[in-house]
């Protein structure tokens, strides 16, 4: 899906996995605005420990009303392949003792993730 991304509906068919920026400014690695237990969700989600929660950085919706974004919106975060990911998940799990993992904003980069 990187090599001609369709990963979202505008298509634009960029080269991410030589990191070409495409509508989304993601080029191979996902960027990761934070990582954290988070307690805003409701409790069956958040349960006891939280929500093991991951914000990824530059949504490609742009919603003019997005509550988040000043994470959703802004290029400064980490840059994870699927492997780091995966390790901060097993650290939300062991660590932090959360009980699942939230994803937001991670349309655009469900290619680095899966």
């Amino acid at each position: 899906e990187l090599k001609a991304c369709r990963a979202c509906p505008r298509n634009c068919g960029v080269n991410r996995l030589d990191d070409k920026l495409g509508q989304c400014y993601v080029g191979r690695k996902a960027i990761v605005s934070s990582v954290f237990p988070h307690f805003g969700e409701e409790q069956p989600l958040q349960g006891w420990n939280g929500s093991g929660t991951i914000f990824f950085g530059m949504c490609n919706l742009r919603c003019v009303f997005c509550q988040n974004w000043d994470i959703s919106q802004r290029t400064s975060g980490h840059h994870m392949d699927a492997g780091e990911l995966a390790d901060w998940m097993l650290r939300l799990q062991e660590e932090g003792q959360c009980h699942n993992i939230n994803f937001v904003t991670p349309e655009h980069v469900a290619p680095q993730v899966a």
